[in-house]
């Protein structure tokens, strides 16, 4: 059971979260790439307000699996060094024996301690441990949304750099290497905003909201489509919006965010959530193969998509 002081915490963090969500929506769709301002002064035309405010979104929630994890007031270094704290001065004594006394050298005995510290207070503990206190099924359900592959070494030959080539990612065929990875990623996700400055995630398709206009047409302001898609495939709803990233060789993708995060966080709270109550607009692509057509809604409310679906195709999300 979470405390309640612990709860509070992160449900404020939730609602937060939800509300920049909620407020980011109403920022320009296709028009707000920089490929549409002429005027612009940055070096890359696919960035959009909306995958910086969305970055920020899945910092906040990765960030409440460290409250998850702490079973205790987080200590920092020069705490765990100068405190009086029986157990702290506990520690460091072990910690000291288990350092090289032949060895002079007074910085490979700073790097044990600290080897020793990151091990016990580190923040990478209590982030790990905030996911592995999970329930199993939201445990699974955040671990089922980042998939991890090698990638192809094709990929990295000079000459196929800067070609608009696809290639494969290669399966990694032992559980505990992939679960492991998946760890280190979703840390070094969190990781990167605050230490790297890194703001971009897509979450949303604001290229989407394009779809079916008019190109002849002088009028370049309004967007009539939404920027948050959803996709039904022989009657199954997929949300929309894939992060995808190399890192060290290796091929990260990350889908169904952020809503899998708020699922799986409200569930760790014993709390129910329905995605649908984010206020978001989506744009909607129903495809019907075996009658070889496509239908398209360009925007359709969050809590309004199951009515729809169910009315118009027969289609139920699970």
């Amino acid at each position: 059971m979470i405390p309640e002081e612990k709860s509070n915490l992160i449900k404020a963090r939730l609602i937060l979260a939800q509300q920049l969500l909620e407020d980011a929506d109403s920022l320009p769709g296709l028009e707000g790439y920089n490929f549409s301002k002429p005027d612009s002064n940055s070096d890359d035309p696919f960035f959009h307000m909306r995958h910086e405010r969305e970055a920020l979104v899945v910092y906040l929630l990765l960030t409440c699996f460290d409250l998850l994890g702490q079973s205790q007031p987080h200590v920092t270094l020069m705490k765990w060094l100068t405190s009086n704290d029986p157990l702290l001065v506990e520690e460091r004594r072990v910690a000291a024996e288990g350092l090289d006394s032949e060895n002079n050298d007074c910085v490979a005995h700073a790097l044990g301690l600290v080897e020793y510290y990151n091990r016990h207070h580190g923040a990478t503990v209590a982030f790990n441990s905030g996911i592995d206190q999970l329930p199993e099924s939201a445990r699974n359900h955040l671990l089922s949304t980042v998939q991890v592959a090698k990638e192809d070494p094709d990929a990295r030959k000079p000459e196929n750099q800067g070609k608009n080539i696809s290639f494969c990612g290669i399966p990694i065929n032992n559980e505990a290497r992939v679960l492991k990875l998946q760890k280190d990623y979703l840390y070094t996700k969190r990781n990167e905003f605050t230490h790297q400055l890194s703001q971009r995630h897509f979450s949303s398709v604001p290229m989407i909201s394009g779809i079916g206009r008019n190109p002849d047409s002088s009028n370049t302001l309004p967007v009539l489509g939404a920027s948050w898609s959803l996709f039904v495939l022989d009657g199954k709803v997929h949300y929309g919006g894939v992060n995808q990233e190399v890192k060290d060789k290796y091929v990260y993708t990350l889908t169904d965010w952020p809503f899998a995060l708020f699922e799986v966080l409200y569930s760790a709270l014993g709390e129910q959530f329905d995605r649908t109550s984010i206020k978001l607009k989506f744009f909607i692509q129903v495809m019907k193969p075996e009658e070889g057509i496509v239908v398209n809604h360009p925007s359709v409310e969050h809590d309004k998509i199951a009515e729809l679906l169910l009315r118009e195709h027969g289609v139920t999300r699970s």
